[in-house]
């Protein structure tokens, strides 16, 4: 076979792309306003603007770019028109071959949005000298620029999308229409480029950045109306390379005549690109970033102005930022005019020698002791610059330049290098990692004033976290770094009207409110005003020498003594009588305050302790205050529960003293002394009250006019203290977690269903637990639970920083599912279930600690909302966490005697908007080493994809319809997670899950698929672990897994996995719940050699064979039939063999798949592997049936091997083979960013390259499902640094073989087509009959788009008609055979398939 390179051919590709890539780097993002156009007002009144500031801001978009694709969200869904999401290539679907690897999107312009809203602020004029348009001018409409939406820029490429929501579309006036992206044509009259589509221009070197400035430019030429015409659809781009060049190219509308392809088509319109001028700076040298300053895309210029000037700063791999002048009228902006006039007029073209300058650097900034990954320009020339050497520094121009000047004194100032100098005046150390990206900040009035009007720097780096710098304010960080990405690397930041948008390597985008955070990122101090009593003087008649011995013991001990709380404790909520949030605080001297967070005033309520009514005997009881333990405030807000050490529970209204509108306040008691102290109170619901008891009682009280006992509950051990409870009213459950890590399940429908009045205690027995779920948290504190509907059971979280699922199986027991450990916090404390839904499963928010700082994050995605220091864990507090609104939250902390401290963000709103943080579902922050997918008894459309990472996180995705619904994360591996495998028995709803890694671990889950009407739910357990006590010289690892089911024993599967040693791992695991946690199973030695692939399979009379690939390229293929029927029900099991050894490859076998034949005596068997050989190697076993004794034999029978397969090392093979298929597709994928298709011969055992596809990913691993007999598709899912889908048709296929099977093609279309559909008929279509075998060779690719394009407007037009395409509209396509011809084919016609 010849190599792969040199079979790329310009054939459509058989592979389809599923959407954008799922994961991966976010290697750019940022948020787009409505343009000046779209403003609606024009007065100065202030509560004008304030009311349109924000109706533009909530119609603002994310966009963010990811590998090869651009997306558009929307800022505020809930608020937005248009509340769509957009997806695009940026660079079509067209890629070559010889480009794969140069098609992710580095950076993108926006000509038609605005980055700000500033433009509000600014007072309407008629024209202004530096291009700022009025909001009603109407030129922003005329310029051709404002119809682009986006300009996408990445390795050598550049395209110009239109529509994706941005504001480009100005014909579109149905707001309900979607607005999807669509590219423009790009068609370069220069020989310089080489394209081979319109969909992008390549250029000659990889670009860091680009500028766009707009022309109003007049040209003089004979017919002058044209001339105007065209300077008003013209615009210049300015590309900064990687080699320090700049290029200058302009653009122009044009339009593009399509009708002699397809006579349906209307023109359309497209840019015409001139490269004009190409600067380069005398300091030769590579770059890593690249910024221009000068030219605005909102500007314009004419040619009867100033042509301003193009600043660059470029940072070097020497730790260098290069300053220096691209555009400038002192040497080149009298030959860039001229070479514009020329370009206009039509005197340019492609023979036509463009003007080369070399322009010598201005200033050389020398501080960084790395390389420069990020420089960036501020409002007034300054510069901004990230690091190799983990800084952010900060350069000034000295002097300073004003805030409001030209690009000509800025060049001026550049030239006078002996008058002015950059310095640097500020360095930021913080990042513990290489710094990735910086931005500049600027914020609203009222929060720059407080901070003096400073520069605001907002950073991101390898550590996962964006920091915030003020350099003018102080050398540290100005707050708590933003976190909100599980991964390391966050590589790009930006800010927008207040907004920090981050883009990291976890495929997610997150928004942080940076007003807000400043605003409220310091606690507020308040004293209680408590009233101070005189305390009880004991040393009154202490002699002198007793005080100065006193004295003298005091002094000796020197020990910090702990300050007694007058506090009892304290509670937020919502009061339902003003609708405000406020702090109830209980002291122990008997008095009730409450603070409105809003207003900061302190109201006093009546005296808890006073007055205090029985409700069983109705007399007043006499209260001490200091025996007060806890307090709970009823949800309305107009009562509050206390509990004391005595065993009593006191009733009091909330009313505010003095308030005479009011009824006198009510305070009563009641109690059940005989179980302890109460623990603590909690209202479930308006009128359950939970009362917790040191004893390890838990007693419910209806609460209406007068408490009634509804249950009593206790738990068996003795000295445990209940601390969490969770109700599922629907299902009257109750759960209860306890000191020791237990939750124990009580059934609340068999109890006492009549309340049980006061006093009657008799008639209330002590019910036991109906289950435990022993050890839960281990032995640590179960701190909170909560009822999941989606899970059947409960979520709990506790002070061993986990959060648990535990449900109820069918016999009523309480079992513990799994376990997830929260990153960066070690003890929680709150859970809440999520209010913003935004999968079909449930997430949770947690609240706990990390040191003593207290952290609210969101366990689905990582997102961080809140971070204060409380000085220790053992103070009281109260945090309150509004998930409907997701950003509304606070926290106190009791800091002394009467003094609290309280961070409190009380506006229900985001800097006047609601958003959701995160957008993008949250994958892998690391590589994916293995994934695949899991079969299911559900809908064809609704699939599993099982993936593991080298962040150690094992995830269950759900696709439908090839969208991510959902990502379930199951617990984290100590190590890599190095493979990953699914089996499952047929016709079962049930699959077992396997997930392996470093230090010989094993983790085993059950998957339990239950349809339901609306949705399908699944279930997922865990069943055990497997770890192995072998000792290694080197740290051992297992490097692959595989699994299948045992038919012969049912819900059981083996599981074979392959170790870094040459080992091989054989257990067998069974669907039922075991009664340990942990598994054994068998070694078998191997050769010494590390094992890198492995696949499993059951052939022909049940043999177990292991097909096992090493690092010297060699195959073994086992047999395990005799281990596996002997330890069915045993422990042991005969040993297994090695039946065959394949020299496959010359190095290490990366991966390796096997597929079964089915046959009734015989059955054969594929193998295919792949190596860093870059070789594809087929092997054919038969196994055979004796005819004596009916054993099963085995012996090779054919091979082959497709030598330099692939561009690199390939890293992943699967091999796909139906029944009623006379051919195996083979997928074959590696680094270099290709997923090809092989077909395989059966009969002729023939191997032939059939199509490839670019992808956005590493390839280092693959799988496909099976096909789908409605659809004839077989999906497939590469991995690497994100997951992406493509599809094969295996219809398509057919057809192809079809046609390559022709000596001549027949093309009809229009055929029975009626022209009552809308669209013309096709009755003029073309008609052509290739008999030539030439003719055939160059035409066939053209006739296919033909096809294709028919095709596509049939399908159209029926829709329209509402008909089916079998009746009216088929597309005939007849192959027709001459013998004659098929002996005179050569190898470049093979290819045509």
């Amino acid at each position: 076979m010849s190599n792969a390179s040199e079979k790329a051919n310009e054939s459509p590709s058989l592979f389809h792309r599923q959407h954008s890539i799922h994961g991966g780097p976010v290697t750019s993002a940022t948020i787009r306003f409505p343009p000046p156009t779209h403003a609606t007002i024009a007065s100065h009144q202030h509560n004008d603007r304030a009311t349109e500031y924000q109706r533009l801001k909530s119609q603002g978009r994310v966009v963010l770019s990811k590998g090869g694709w651009v997306e558009s969200h929307p800022l505020c869904p809930s608020s937005n028109h248009d509340s769509a999401v957009y997806k695009s290539l940026a660079f079509g679907n067209s890629c070559n071959r010889d480009n794969v690897a140069f098609g992710a999107v580095s950076g993108m312009l926006f000509p038609s949005s605005a980055a700000s809203l500033s433009y509000l602020n600014k007072a309407p004029t008629a024209g202004d000298p530096n291009g700022d348009l009025d909001v009603n001018d109407e030129r922003c409409c005329k310029r051709v620029s404002s119809r682009i939406s986006v300009v996408a820029y990445g390795s050598r490429r550049l395209s110009f999308l239109s529509g994706g929501g941005l504001w480009s579309n100005s014909d579109k006036h149905d707001i309900s229409e979607r607005d999807e992206f669509s590219l423009i044509p790009i068609i370069a009259t220069s020989t310089y480029t080489n394209n081979d589509s319109n969909d992008y221009l390549e250029v000659c070197d990889w670009v860091h950045d680009v500028s766009l400035l707009n022309l109003n430019w007049k040209c003089y030429v004979d017919n002058q109306s044209k001339a105007e015409e065209a300077t008003s659809n013209a615009f210049l781009l300015a590309l900064g390379m990687v080699n320090n060049n700049c290029e200058i190219w302009g653009f122009r509308t044009t339009t593009t005549t399509t009708a002699m392809h397809d006579p349906g088509q209307k023109d359309q319109s497209a840019l015409m690109a001139t490269r004009l001028q190409c600067i380069s700076c005398d300091v030769r040298c590579m770059t890593y970033s690249l910024s221009f300053h000068g030219w605005h895309e909102e500007n314009h210029v004419q040619n009867n102005a100033e042509f301003p000037c193009l600043i660059i700063a470029s940072g070097t791999v020497f730790g260098e930022i290069i300053v220096w002048g691209a555009v400038d009228e002192s040497y080149n902006g009298h030959t860039l005019e001229k070479a514009i006039d020329r370009w206009l007029s039509g005197q340019i073209s492609q023979d036509t020698t463009i003007s080369r300058l070399c322009v010598p650097p201005s200033f050389r900034l020398e501080g960084h002791h790395g390389s420069v990954f990020s420089v960036k320009f501020g409002s007034s020339g300054e510069i901004a610059s990230t690091s190799d050497d983990r800084t952010v520094r900060l350069w000034t121009l000295t002097p300073l330049l004003a805030d409001n000047y030209d690009c000509k004194s800025t060049r001026k100032i550049l030239q006078s290098q002996s008058t002015h100098s950059y310095k640097l005046i500020w360095t930021g150390w913080g990042h513990t990692a290489r710094v990735w990206d910086v931005s500049f900040a600027s914020l609203s009035t009222s929060t720059s004033s407080s901070l003096g009007n400073s520069t605001l720097l907002i950073s991101s780096g390898e550590d996962g976290v964006a920091r915030v710098w003020s350099p003018f304010v102080t050398e540290k960080e100005l707050r708590r770094p933003f976190i909100g990405h599980r991964c390391e690397s966050v590589w790009t930041v930006d800010v927008c009207e207040g907004i920090v948008v981050t883009g990291a390597n976890d495929g997610s985008v997150k928004l942080f409110d940076l007003e807000s955070s400043l605003a409220n990122d310091g606690a507020k101090s308040y004293i209680v005003p408590l009233i101070e009593r005189a305390p009880t003087n004991t040393s009154a008649h202490t002699t002198p020498g007793a005080q100065d011995h006193a004295t003298t013991t005091m002094k000796k001990k020197r020990k910090k003594t702990k300050i007694k709380s007058q506090m009892i404790g304290m509670q937020f909520y919502s009061s339902s009588a003003d609708r405000a949030r406020k702090l109830l605080v209980a002291a122990r001297d008997g008095s009730l305050f409450s603070l409105n967070l809003e207003t900061e005033i302190w109201h006093t309520h009546s005296d808890w302790s006073r007055e205090v009514t029985s409700y069983a005997s109705g007399e007043i009881v006499e209260i001490d205050p200091s025996s007060g333990s806890c307090v709970a405030v009823h949800p309305s807000g107009g009562r509050v529960v206390l509990g004391t050490s005595e065993g009593l529970l006191v009733s009091s209204d909330i009313h505010i003293s003095g308030d005479e509108n009011l009824m006198s306040p009510r305070n009563s008691t009641f109690n059940m002394t005989r179980h302890g102290q109460v623990q603590s109170v909690r209202w479930h619901g308006n009128d359950l009250l939970v009362v917790f008891y040191s004893r390890g009682t838990i007693i419910c009280y209806m609460f209406e006019d007068v408490p009634k006992l509804m249950h009593l509950m206790k738990l068996d051990t003795v000295g445990i203290i209940p601390l969490s409870s969770a109700h599922d009213n629907r299902m009257q459950d109750f759960y209860v977690g306890d000191s020791r890590g237990n939750i124990a399940y009580f059934s609340l429908s068999n109890l006492l269903a009549v309340p049980c009045v006061l006093g009657n205690n008799d008639m209330l027995n002590e019910r036991n637990p109906c289950s435990i779920a022993t050890k839960v948290h281990a032995r640590e504190h179960v701190t909170a639970i909560v009822v999941s509907k989606s899970i059947g059971g409960v979520v709990s979280v506790g002070n061993d920083g986990y959060v648990t699922q535990c449900r109820l199986d069918d016999s009523g027991k309480l079992h513990k599912v799994f376990s997830i450990p929260v990153a960066g916090v070690t003890g929680l404390r709150n859970i809440w279930l999520n209010g913003n839904m935004k999968t079909d499963g449930n997430s949770f928010i947690v609240g706990g600690y990390y040191g003593n700082d207290f952290v609210i994050i969101d366990i689905e995605d990582g997102y961080q909302f809140f971070r204060l220091p409380t000085g220790g864990r053992q103070r009281r507090s109260d945090v309150n966490f509004d998930t409907a609104l997701s950003n509304c939250y606070a926290m106190a902390v009791c800091t002394g005697h009467n003094s609290i401290e309280i961070h409190s963000v009380v506006s229900s709103k985001i800097n006047g908007i609601q958003f959701w943080p995160s957008i993008g579902c949250t994958l892998h922050g690391e590589t994916i080493n293995k994934l695949c997918w899991v079969e299911h008894g559900g809908s064809s459309q609704v699939r599993y994809l099982l993936s593991g990472s080298n962040d150690c996180t094992v995830k269950l995705t759900k696709f439908d319809n090839d969208q991510i619904v959902s990502v379930k994360e199951l617990p984290s591996h100590e190590s890599c997670v190095r493979a990953v495998c699914a089996s499952g028995h047929p016709g079962s709803n049930c699959s077992l899950l396997v997930a392996c890694g470093g230090k010989l671990s094993l983790e085993f889950y059950l998957l339990a698929h239950m349809p339901c009407e609306f949705n399908d739910f699944i279930d997922v357990s865990f069943l055990c672990s497997y770890r192995t006590l072998v000792s290694s010289s080197i740290d051992p690892r297992m490097n692959a897994v595989k699994a299948i089911p045992l038919l012969q024993r049912k819900a059981s599967h083996l599981v074979v996995a392959a170790d870094s040693d040459g080992n091989m791992h054989l257990i067998i695991i069974s669907e039922e719940a075991m009664p340990r946690r942990t598994t054994i199973g068998r070694i078998i030695q191997g050769n010494n050699r590390p094992i890198l692939s492995l696949d499993v399979m059951e052939c022909l009379g049940g043999k177990i064979l292991a097909f096992v690939g090493d690092t010297a390229g060699d195959i073994n293929v086992w047999d395990l039939s005799l281990y596996c029927n002997d330890c069915i029900g045993n422990e042991g099991g005969s040993a297994a063999s090695i039946v065959f050894t394949v020299k496959a490859h010359s190095s290490g076998v990366n991966d390796l798949s096997v597929a079964a034949l089915t046959q009734t005596e015989s059955q054969e068997v594929i193998l295919c592997s792949v190596g860093d050989d870059q070789h594809l190697s087929i092997h054919s076993f038969v196994l055979t049936k004796n005819k004596f004794d009916r054993a099963i034999e085995l012996s090779q029978t054919r091979s082959i091997v497709s030598e330099y397969s692939s561009t690199s090392p390939s890293k992943a093979v699967k091999v796909v083979n139906e029944n009623s298929m006379p051919f195996c597709f083979i997928f074959t994928s590696g680094p270099d960013q290709c997923v090809r298709l092989w077909c395989l011969e059966l009969t002729t055992f023939i191997v032939t390259h059939i199509s490839e596809s670019s992808i956005e990913t590493e390839g280092i691993c693959i799988d496909c499902t099976r096909m789908v007999s409605s659809t004839k598709q077989v999906q497939v899912a590469i991995g690497g640094e994100g997951i992406e889908l493509q599809s094969i048709n295996y219809s398509t296929f057919e057809a192809a073989q079809q046609l390559y099977d022709t000596d001549y093609l027949l093309i009809t279309a229009g055929a029975g087509f009626s022209a009552d559909s809308g669209l013309s008929t096709y009755e003029c279509a073309p008609m052509a009959i290739f008999g030539d075998l030439k003719a055939f060779e160059t035409d066939c690719v053209k006739s296919m788009d033909l096809v294709r394009n028919i095709s596509a407007r049939v399908e159209s037009g029926m829709q329209m008609a509402n008909r089916d395409l079998e009746k009216n509209g088929r597309i005939g396509i007849k192959g027709l055979h001459n013998p004659n011809l098929a002996n005179n084919r050569d190898s470049e016609l093979q290819t045509m398939k």
